[in-house]
């Protein structure tokens, strides 16, 4: 697999051969996903997910975001175009379906924030494990855009309906410490020890008996699936966008998080 067959995207066989890395590749975006991303890595998600020597995908970001969510402008642009709109939160949506079917081990690996879709993606996963400096939140309030894209299904089951209202009604975002105790995600170490958890997490994996993994995978899933066509039947809604503050270059992070152990 190679990363000139899919724009935006760097797949690189890391960190063993039957390991890929893909990492989104807009880190001057912030790593937000327009149309041509999401097509680009929905179209990985089906070549790696019939790839005989592929066991494990890891998902991250290039630089400092893991990914800010749907890209703003790409939306704004498709505003007072109703048909185009609905092609692309459709095509957002068989992103995330891509994902939960794909039949490899998926673990996101959070360099940095995951914000609004970028949360999606990352709690769509099998494994999310984030540095602790990384910031998890929905954002939808400001950008007025609805949980269309799957959130509305997969918060309330994680944290609660009570917990998951909070960062879709204020904006809330919670430190990679917070949504580790949420059990948002698996967990959170500190930067520097990310990449060595993350590989290390993979090649026992990749190691294991991943026909098992594959199947217990597949049956967890099933329900999963059902709900989401659920949620994706439903409209989404969207209105003129205004930039989510966290997806402003520079904008500030909150202060270090006490240090989680991976043990």
């Amino acid at each position: 697999m190679r990363s000139e067959h899919y724009p935006n995207l760097l797949v690189e066989a890391e960190p063993g051969p039957e390991i890929v890395t893909v990492a989104i590749d807009r880190a001057d975006r912030l790593n937000m996903l327009d149309g041509e991303t999401q097509r680009s890595l929905a179209s990985f998600l089906f070549d790696v997910s019939h790839d005989s020597g592929v066991k494990v995908v890891v998902l991250t970001g290039v630089g400092a975001s893991f990914c800010s969510g749907a890209d703003r402008d790409h939306l704004h642009q498709l505003a007072d175009q109703p048909e185009q709109l609905a092609r692309a939160l459709s095509q957002t949506r068989q992103l995330l379906l891509a994902l939960l079917e794909c039949p490899k081990v998926v673990i996101a690996k959070l360099n940095g924030d995951a914000i609004g879709l970028g949360a999606t993606l990352a709690l769509f996963s099998d494994i999310a494990v984030a540095a602790e400096h990384a910031r998890i939140g929905a954002c939808r309030v400001q950008p007025r855009i609805s949980a269309g894209d799957g959130g509305a299904l997969l918060w309330p089951h994680l944290v609660g309906f009570a917990r998951a209202r909070q960062p879709w009604y204020r904006d809330d975002l919670f430190s990679a410490t917070e949504a580790a105790e949420m059990r948002l995600i698996a967990d959170a170490v500190p930067a520097e020890a990310l990449d060595a958890v993350v590989d290390d997490c993979a090649r026992r994996l990749g190691s294991g008996a991943i026909e098992a993994i594959r199947d217990s995978k597949a049956a967890a899933n099933q329900q999963l699936t059902r709900l989401l066509y659920s949620v994706l039947n439903a409209p989404g809604l969207y209105e003129r966008p205004e930039p989510c503050p966290m997806q402003r270059t520079g904008a500030a992070a909150p202060a270090a998080s006490p240090q989680v152990s991976c043990e």
